[in-house]
């Protein structure tokens, strides 16, 4: 995750909130090690980053679906 964030941040100044999609409910360990990301990454970028949970049966492909369908600016990571 630390690599795609450093992608990001060299695209240049772009005002733009970081996404960044967990497959799985809250609380879990992708969800934490995501947030601790998070953290990171707002203290780096100086930008907001939001942690999105993509929940239930077919998370892994709605979350993949999530991130295909976002604009390619470099502001929507998956976990």
């Amino acid at each position: 995750m630390v690599f795609c964030a450093a992608a990001a941040y060299a695209q240049g100044t772009q005002d733009c909130t970081v996404r960044i999609i967990v497959s799985g409910p809250a609380g879990g360990t992708p969800d934490l090690i995501a947030r601790l990301g998070a953290e990171k990454l707002r203290a780096g970028l100086n930008r907001s980053v939001v942690v999105e949970n993509r929940a239930g049966g077919r998370a892994a492909v709605s979350s993949i679906q999530a991130v295909r369908a976002a604009p390619p600016d470099g502001c929507t990571l998956l976990a």
